[in-house]
């Protein structure tokens, strides 16, 4: 199954990979994470509705400063909304806040990513230097996700091209 977005000539497909954990996926969304997608027959629609109820929402981007909301979003589709939360939480560690890393947003997390002194580019750049991280790991865990690798790390790349953070 194939969804073409015109708007911008994507085209997304519905993937089925030996060894993803995620199982069947369209447009990032996975089967073991969203049971309930309509992968036979994705629309637009589902898609987008899938990011701001799933991701989107909960991770409170809109609310964070730019380009930390959209960074957020975009890796907690590709990572999950938790992992990518104590990710933000770590970064925003790094830069002088005390959070209690507990893996949620939260309005101390949302506050800590406004604190006076903290550059919103080069908190993204830190929680994007935690997800390559987080990738390697992944891989020196499981290495039959070595072949995931060079596409987690382009996606990483490609972020920091998109939202001008070299």
């Amino acid at each position: 199954m194939e969804c073409e977005y015109l708007a911008d000539g994507l085209t997304i497909r519905n993937e089925r990979v030996l060894n993803d954990s995620g199982g069947t996926t369209f447009a990032g969304i996975d089967a073991a994470t969203h049971p309930a997608f309509p992968f036979d027959n994705p629309t637009t629609y589902h898609v987008w509705k899938t990011y701001y109820d799933c991701y989107w929402q909960p991770l409170y981007c809109s609310e964070l400063p730019s380009p930390v909301g959209e960074v957020l979003f975009i890796q907690g589709v590709n990572q999950g909304q938790r992992i990518v939360s104590r990710m933000l939480q770590f970064a925003c560690n790094d830069y002088g806040s005390h959070l209690t890393v507990d893996s949620s947003i939260g309005q101390q997390t949302i506050r800590a990513c406004w604190t006076p002194g903290i550059n919103p580019q080069d908190l993204a750049k830190s929680f994007l230097s935690k997800s390559k991280k987080r990738y390697e790991a992944i891989v020196a865990g499981n290495p039959t996700q070595k072949k995931f690798l060079n596409g987690w790390n382009n996606r990483v790349f490609q972020i920091r091209q998109e939202f001008q953070l070299d």
